[in-house]
């Protein structure tokens, strides 16, 4: 009887963890609007954001590249579209999309069990990509962030 009525007691409980609410941007785990409590960086990452497809990590590399070095900047902005924006002011566009792909990757132990072999382990990435645009089109800035999925 008494572990009945403890679960009786945590039946609750359990239930309003699976029932919590997601956050309300990329793939229900970052909200639309991040911010990295460290350093401040955001990133807007609305839930309805597509995907661009055809990647793969060299390629995403040169695009990341591309983004920290400002190589974009004035540039023509190529809308997909399926990229989702959103109007800052009355001059200023902010587009956002996102890349995912896969990559070989060495394992990370340095030993392993039962004399295996080395072999690349495959990790999926995802890359997110926020470009500011003018009323004309152009570039004017462009943020990036990538992690593991």
């Amino acid at each position: 009887m008494p572990i009945n009525m403890l679960f009786l007691c945590l039946l609750p409980l359990l239930l309003s963890a699976c029932l919590a609410p997601k956050e309300s941007g990329l793939f229900g785990r970052f909200p639309e609007n991040y911010t990295d409590p460290e350093d401040g960086f955001t990133l807007w990452m609305p839930a309805n954001m597509r995907s661009r497809f055809g990647i793969n990590h060299a390629y995403m590399q040169e695009l990341i590249d591309d983004c920290v070095s400002d190589r974009y900047r004035g540039y023509p902005y190529v809308w997909s579209g399926i990229d989702v924006y959103k109007q800052l002011d009355e001059n200023t566009r902010l587009y956002a999309y996102y890349y995912y792909y896969n990559k070989n990757e060495p394992p990370k132990a340095e030993v392993l069990p039962f004399d295996r072999k080395l072999s690349d382990v495959r990790v999926r990435y995802i890359t997110v990509i926020n470009m500011t645009v003018d009323k004309e089109g152009l570039i004017t800035g462009c943020k990036y962030w990538r992690f593991r999925r």
